[in-house]
This record gives structure tokens, C-alpha cells and sequence, in this order.
């Protein structure tokens, strides 16, 4: 003879609803702080990179001035920073690249300078993408063409 236990006695085969939101929300929190700590790990990266690349930029400049015994620069933003020392009446000229100068301002020079001339002279370039020539044309500012 069969006997039939109550359904309470029964085994399940599978989840009720409660038990399987419990593990969604549980899986969403876990989510949820791991991706907060990617965040900061690729935003620290970032950081540790564009520090690595500026001690790069310091390392080639400083071989650059060994082995010509001046800056990657061009005679306006040496002339600009020699300048400058003149009127501070400082023995060592100050030149920031990446502002606008203009002559209405301690600074006399009325342009606007960015890196791009000194990354063209330390990686040895002599024209710009787009064909334009850099301060470096016909090799000019690196006449042994050594790519720093």
C-alpha cells in the first residue's frame, strides 16, 4: 500500500521566490562594491601612469641637455624666459607652455605656446601630422636626429 506524506513533508525540487531574490540582491551588492573598486584601481592606474610618462618626459629632456648643453625649446620661449628673468631680477627665467601670454601682462609674449614643440624636438619630428613643420624642420634643434 502507497502512502502519501503531506506536502509539507515532500522534498522541493527547486527555489521558492523569496530564496531566489534574496541571492539576486545579494549578487547586486557584491556587483555594486566591486565596481566601486575598479573605479579607484583604474582611476589610481591613470594616476601611476601619467606619473611614469612625465618622469619619461623629465628623463628625456635632461638627456637632451646633456648631450647639447641647452632646453628643447625654441629661441622665442628662450628669449621669453630670458625676459622674464630680466624683469623679476631672478637669475633663472620662468616660461610656462600651455597659457596665453600677452602684452598686457608682466609677459610680453603675445602667442600661445604648448608642449608640442619640445615633444617635436625630443622625439625628433619634423613635421606635424597634418604636414604642418615643426620647430624642429630640417632637424634644426636635434642635429644628430636621436629620437630622446
Amino acid at each position: 500500500m502507497k502512502i502519501n506524506l503531506p506536502y509539507s513533508r515532500r522534498n522541493r525540487a527547486g527555489f521558492t521566490l523569496v530564496e531566489l531574490l534574496a541571492v539576486i540582491s545579494i549578487i547586486g551588492i557584491l556587483a555594486d562594491a566591486a565596481a566601486a573598486v575598479l573605479h579607484v584601481v583604474s582611476t589610481h592606474a591613470k594616476m601611476v601612469k601619467a606619473h611614469l610618462e612625465a618622469v619619461d618626459i623629465v628623463t628625456a629632456i635632461q638627456a637632451y641637455d646633456s648631450a647639447y648643453g641647452r632646453f628643447p625649446v625654441s629661441a622665442a620661449a628662450q628669449n621669453q624666459a630670458v625676459a622674464n628673468a630680466s624683469a623679476r631680477r631672478s637669475p633663472n627665467g620662468d616660461f610656462t607652455y600651455g597659457g596665453n601670454f600677452s602684452g598686457n601682462s608682466v609677459f610680453t609674449l603675445d602667442c600661445q605656446m604648448t608642449n608640442a614643440e619640445v615633444i617635436a624636438i625630443l622625439m625628433d619630428i619634423t613635421n606635424y601630422p597634418n604636414g604642418t613643420p615643426t620647430i624642429n624642420t630640417n632637424y634644426v634643434k636635434n642635429p644628430q636626429q636621436k629620437p630622446f
